[in-house]
């Protein structure tokens, strides 16, 4: 119930939109995050146990906005595997239609600092667990789906759906996938 009530309150403070006019060129976004470690598009109910929230900058390159490079740092917490905090940046196509209709795609290089939940333990040469470090860097590739709605110059609503390759997550798996569902706002002030 507090996870509800919490998650439509910061719904409902992305979708209230600001009607005046914009001053700069600079447009901010603010989203929701469900994230879920495994293959991409497979049981996505998982995605909805784990929450997190991301905010950013997009510098516009052209007049009409449908193309930006875009900066982004936010934090995701799963609950198998932990927390992690990113820094994320992206080239962004997203052409609007005649009907405000928004799609595109993104793609970029990110960086996450992730901490597994509990302890973690490792055996030495000699055959011993040892404690070890619980948190890693790691280097991974977004790339993503983006369908919103342009309410007004100032106010565009989207879903993204985006598809990271995370390198290093463990000797296992040297390239591990993770699939990312946003809910987010853009903006202008």
């Amino acid at each position: 119930m507090k996870k509800t009530f919490l998650l439509l309150a910061a719904l409902s403070c992305l979708c209230s939109g600001v009607n005046l006019r914009a001053q700069s060129k600079m447009q901010y976004v603010l989203g929701i995050n469900f994230p879920a470690y495994g293959l991409p598009a497979y049981r996505l109910s998982e995605n909805f146990r784990n929450i997190g929230f991301n905010a950013g900058i997009a510098y516009p390159l052209n007049k009409q906005a449908s193309s930006a490079l875009r900066l982004d740092a936010g934090f995701n917490h799963t609950r198998a595997q932990g927390n992690n905090y990113y820094v994320q940046s992206q080239f962004s196509f997203h052409p609007v239609w005649k009907n405000g209709l928004e799609t595109g795609v993104d793609i970029g290089v990110g960086f996450q600092m992730a901490k597994g939940n509990g302890d973690a333990w490792i055996r030495d040469p000699n055959g011993e667990w040892q404690q070890a470090v619980n948190r890693r860097g790691l280097l991974y590739v977004p790339i993503g789906m983006h369908l919103g709605y342009q309410v007004s110059e100032n106010w565009r609503p989207f879903v993204q759906y985006q598809i990271q390759a995370i390198t290093g997550y463990n000797e296992a798996f040297p390239i591990f996938p993770v699939h990312v569902l946003t809910l987010g706002q853009t903006f202008k002030f």
